[in-house]
This record gives structure tokens, sequence and C-alpha cells, in this order.
């Protein structure tokens, strides 16, 4: 008989050593290119460096960090490099429906490895062989994850459809997984997060039923706000007459349907996160827009920032002598209103790549570096953005 102690070490060596895949690296991605990686450096890094700041790593508490990672983590080492700025090691939790970085020879697991030997990296980090949307159910092993990972600075939803798709059989919907999140989140943490959302967005790619809701979220603020109202009008004239007639959503111009899309988004978080005790509101941070298909931009990505507006107790008899201190109260309409403004500063990201080409050579050459260190070949990456 083998000696038992042979069985625990080669468990503990095909787990931590890394399994290099013998089959040949995979083709290049639409993810890959220069302006995905202006999200990841100018959005995704920019913010979770903003909301360093405010948080406290008590402890030395790692930052959390829940993503949709692709097989080679790209989002996770440039948060990484956040981390490393700020003091704090990084402990993430990916959710990828392929593969679970303890498949064996795949380029997952490859990655998985390389990036948990990091330094600042938590070596509890994973990926687990899981579905967003399966966090809707509080049974399933991704919320089990959640619960035992969590809760989470940063939470990012990097989709490669819409976040409104038509309902998959047998899966709920994102809007019910991003609720149940924010009801975990909201019951576990006081301190600020961070939301990013990318979706696809368009008249044939957003679910009709969902886009209606999103309507109804805006009409109603409409209908309590005069100068919300003014501001929605503002951002798109046909919607003069919202509160009167349902707004025919398939009349509207693509850049049109994108402002819609994303007032509704941002006021759909409010309503949600207001709607708790205590309230929770909700900022767009950035928001970016580019080309997948279509001739106007028809993906966006979204940062929001959700911040808890928790009161202190007051004394009404007198007795403390103490006075009241002077909190931040949450106001609806003026957070429903600083959302429209900033959907109305949604910026082109193809356009501002295009006019900049120093900075489109930046992105080419960091887009370039990162995927080597993923284990890319830099020159065939060259001929690939040529071609």
């Amino acid at each position: 008989m083998s000696d038992p102690t042979d069985t625990i070490l080669g468990e503990v060596l095909d787990e931590k050593l890394p399994q290099h895949p013998t089959r040949p690296r995979r083709k290049f991605e639409p993810w890959h290119k220069p302006r995905k990686q202006f999200i990841r450096r100018y959005q995704w890094l920019a913010e979770t460096a903003k909301i360093c700041d405010v948080l406290q790593f008590k402890d030395d508490r790692p930052l959390k960090y829940l993503s949709l990672p692709g097989e080679d983590l790209l989002d996770i080492r440039v948060i990484r490099e956040c981390c490393d700025q700020k003091g704090v090691s990084l402990k993430y939790l990916g959710l990828n429906e392929s593969h679970s970085s303890k498949d064996p020879d795949t380029w997952l697991h490859l990655a998985w490895n390389e990036v948990n030997s990091l330094e600042g990296v938590n070596r509890n980090s994973l990926v687990i062989r899981d579905r967003f949307e399966l966090i809707a159910d509080r049974k399933s092993q991704a919320f089990q994850y959640i619960e035992q990972y969590g809760p989470f600075d940063v939470v990012n939803v990097d989709l490669c459809e819409s976040i409104s798709a038509p309902e998959k059989k047998d899966l709920p919907n994102y809007y019910s997984a991003l609720k149940v999140l924010a009801d975990y989140q909201i019951k576990n943490r006081t301190e600020p997060w961070l939301l990013l959302v990318t979706s696809r967005v368009g008249d044939s790619r957003v679910a009709a039923t969902d886009m209606d809701k999103l309507m109804d979220c805006l009409s109603s603020n409409a209908r309590q706000y005069e100068r919300f109202r003014k501001r929605l009008i503002q951002l798109v004239p046909k919607t003069s007459d919202l509160i009167k007639n349902k707004l025919q959503t398939n009349k509207l111009t693509q850049n049109e349907f994108v402002k819609m899309f994303s007032a509704g988004l941002g006021k759909w978080l409010l309503a949600l996160m207001s709607s708790s005790v205590p309230k929770w509101g909700v900022l767009l941070q950035s928001g970016y827009s580019y080309r997948v298909h279509d001739d106007d931009p028809d993906m966006v990505s979204y940062a929001f920032l959700l911040e808890p507006f928790i009161q202190g107790p007051i004394d009404t008899t007198g007795l403390s002598r103490v006075a009241p201190s002077k909190e931040k109260e949450f106001d609806e309409e003026k957070s429903a209103i600083d959302i429209l403004n900033n959907v109305g500063a949604i910026k082109d990201l193809d356009a501002i790549v295009r006019d900049k080409p120093t900075l489109k050579k930046q992105l080419e050459e960091e887009s370039e570096n990162l995927l080597v260190a993923a284990g890319y070949e830099g020159k065939a990456y060259k001929r690939w953005l040529k071609a």
C-alpha cells in the first residue's frame, strides 16, 4: 500500500504548482482591444483607487473583489496594481461558467496559479465554475461562496451580452442576482462599495419587458419631481409626453436608447438601494460607450458608487446636552437628477481613442504587455491589431 502522506502531498502539489496546458494559445478576442484596456485602467482601476481612499482596511483586511473574469484574469491583474499602490492585499472571487481554477490543464488554471503567486494577492482567492445569475438562488454554490468571500468592496459584472438579455430557461435574470447581492451587501457592511457593470445596449438586445420596467422607474420620478422631468426632456426630448403615454422605445435612435436605458438602470438601482433601512444612495461615477457591431455605440461600461446614509441617534429630551451632529442626508430627487446629469456625460470611448494618437499607442503597449504576461505572443498581438 502507498503511504497516505504521498496522497496528501500529491493533492497539495496538484493544487499549488502551475499546470501548463499543452493545447495552443487561444485566438485574440474583442476584449483584447486597446479600448478595453482604457476601461480597465481609466475606469475600473481609477474608481477602485478612489474607493480605496475612503475605505478602512482594519486589521490589514484585504480589498475584496467579485468579478466574472475571463480565462486570463486580466481584470484581476489590473486591479492588483491599485492594491499594490495603496498598500493593501487583494482577495478575489471569480465566477466563470466554463472553467474553475481547480480545472487541470486549462489556461484559467495556469493564470490562477500565476496570479495567486503574485505579491499582495490572497492565496485563498478563487475562480469557481458558476454563473452570476445563480447568486439569486440562496441555496446555490454561487451564493454560498458569496457568503464565504464577501462582503465585497468592488463588484465587477463585465458582460458580453446585455444585463437585460432575454431570459434563459431555468436561470434567474441578472436583476434578481443583483437584488440578492445588494441585500447581502447591505446587511453585512456599512462602508460604500463600487458596482461596475458592462452591458450591451440596444432595442434588439434588451428584453422589451425589462425596458418597460426601466421606463416605469423614470416616469414615476417624472411625475413626482418637475425638475427631474425637465432634465429628462433635455436628455431625450422624446420623453416630453412620458408621464401621460408609454414611450415607444423602438422608435428611439440608438444614441437615445443608450441614454434612456442608462438612466433607467441608474434609477432602478437608486430605487432598490434607497428602499433599504438605512437608505443607500447611488451615484453614477463614470460611463463610457463604444461600438461592437453597430455604427453608434452599443456597449456601455458603468461605474456606480453605492453608499449608506446612516443617521445617528437624536436626543429630543436634551439630557445629553450634546448638539446633534450634522450628517449628510439622503435626497432622492437630487440623486435622481445627478444620475441624469451623469448619463448625459457618458463619453464615446472610440472617439476618445481615435482623437488621441498618443493615448492609442499607450493603450496598445499596455494591452500587449498585459497579454504577454498572460502568455500571449507580443508579435502575434501586433499582427492582430494591424489586421
